[in-house]
């Protein structure tokens, strides 16, 4: 994948990978040893009615694909191919295009700034960004967010700028001048 959707799902892949091969590593090796350790030998083996059912449909089918390799190769092959081009197709429909039409701008001033210098510049911003024709509010937030997830301190100001629908725009801008000028 790549784009947005790399960027978003590899840390992901990359974790659901390693606990997959680390599972497959001590199923191969702890497992078997701790069963040994845990079960004594003279256990009686008994199978589940179902299992038991199961087995009987398993046992015939397993007999004619052993006589046929060429054909389960070919039916490999083929799921294989079918992988192939299903996740060649993934990563440029997995995540819609996202057009919000809105942007969040953050701007960082000194931090030796108090608290009346950056809402004074924050009105004075958000008033500025809302005499634009384009625009249709502005929100400002100065310091941290309420949920604390972003540790900073008064000099951070962000805004939350909500733009008109494009045909409310005046006439000959787009938004690629907007968002560049």
């Amino acid at each position: 994948m790549g784009g947005v959707e790399g960027k978003i799902f590899h840390p992901m892949a990359y974790t659901m990978g390693l606990a997959l091969l680390a599972s497959m590593v001590l199923s191969l090796t702890f497992i078997p040893s701790a069963a040994s350790l845990l079960f004594k030998a003279e256990a009686v083996q008994h199978r589940p009615g179902l299992i038991g059912k199961l087995i009987k449909v398993y046992r015939p089918v397993l007999a004619a694909l052993l006589r046929r390799p060429a054909l389960v190769a070919l039916a490999a092959l083929l799921a294989f191919a079918l992988a192939l081009f299903g996740a060649s197709r993934l990563g440029t429909s997995f995540l819609p295009t996202l057009e919000e039409n809105n942007l969040w701008v953050r701007i960082s001033l000194p931090n030796t700034v108090d608290l009346h210098y950056s809402a004074d510049f924050a009105s004075s911003v958000r008033a500025y960004l809302n005499a634009q024709p384009e625009v249709k509010t502005v929100v400002a937030q100065i310091g941290r967010p309420d949920d604390g997830t972003d540790a900073t301190g008064v000099f951070n100001v962000e805004f939350g700028i909500y733009l008109k629908k494009p045909e409310l725009w005046p006439a000959g801008v787009t938004r690629m001048i907007w968002s560049s000028g």
